[in-house]
């Protein structure tokens, strides 16, 4: 046996083979990065909250099993204006309040943050200064797997207090 049919019979089949073999493992490994990123996305969707503004004047809830959360300042001296609206978590998900950004100002929970799963609640955010039509207003909330999620404020302005109207989830 020459050198050429060596290298036709022998080198040639080994390199063919493992250049097939290292494709193969590197199309493996995608697919399993692939499929874990979906599980992810799907864990995170399952316990993703959603939620959804109540009207008080539709009486379609009882006022009475509301669980009322406070955030921003405590003293009523430092009130400036007031953000305020009753919201229903739904069956999906609890809801974990992280606060609300009013122009980039974050005013956390004074007390609770814990939203159980189906709970109405009535959310109330003292701001330490005067509101505006203007006003950028965040709501910022986490899953219990501590993922965050961000929604846009819609609000009916008056006086210089804000009632919640909707929401709007940004997306980064």
């Amino acid at each position: 046996m020459d050198g050429l049919e060596f290298i036709k019979s022998v080198i040639i089949p080994i390199l063919a083979s493992l250049i097939c073999g290292a494709f193969t493992c590197i199309g493996v490994m995608i697919t399993i990065i692939y499929e874990n990123r979906k599980r992810k996305e799907e864990r995170r969707l399952q316990n993703k909250p959603l939620f959804y503004r109540l009207d008080y004047r539709q009486g379609s809830y009882d006022y009475k099993e509301t669980i009322d959360y406070y955030l921003g300042v405590d003293n009523s001296d430092k009130k400036e204006g007031q953000i305020d609206g009753t919201i229903k978590n739904t069956d999906n998900a609890i809801l974990i309040i992280e606060g609300v950004s009013v122009n980039g100002k974050i005013y956390k929970s004074l007390f609770g943050n814990v939203v159980d799963k189906n709970q109405v609640f009535y959310l109330c955010v003292n701001v330490s200064e005067k509101l505006n039509k203007d006003d950028e207003i965040i709501f910022i909330v986490k899953d219990i797997l501590e993922n965050e999620y961000r929604y846009t404020i819609s609000t009916n302005y008056k006086d210089g207090n804000c009632e919640i109207i909707g929401f709007k989830e940004i997306k980064e």
